[in-house]
């Protein structure tokens, strides 16, 4: 079972060990500095940022923020997704990717 549950005080410090393999690292950007763009906001103040830890059977094993423009219908993206490298190839990231119920 893949659960997604915001990233807070009490999970970050585990949000932030989270890391891909060492030749994955250009491709994605770390937690850390995605959880900086909540704060941050380098794609302006109308941009808002969220962010969840990926829990596989209660086990924290990625990352994925979604971000979307305040006052649009059209404007939502993901901004940064991760499965940790000790995690990767069970279908954690495809089964995260096809949550459709964080926004309701």
């Amino acid at each position: 079972m893949i659960e997604l549950k915001p990233v807070n005080r009490g999970n970050w410090e585990e949000a932030v060990r989270l890391k891909v393999k060492k030749e994955q690292e250009h491709l994605v950007p770390a937690v850390a500095v995605s959880l900086a763009k909540v704060y941050i906001k380098p794609d302006g103040n109308g941009v808002v940022y969220l962010p969840f830890a990926i829990y596989a059977e209660g086990i924290m094993a990625g990352f994925i923020i979604h971000a979307y423009e305040e006052h649009s219908d059209n404007m939502y993206w993901i901004n940064g997704f991760l499965i940790d490298e000790q995690h990767q190839g069970k279908g954690y990231g495809k089964k995260a990717v096809h949550r459709n119920d964080l926004l309701d």
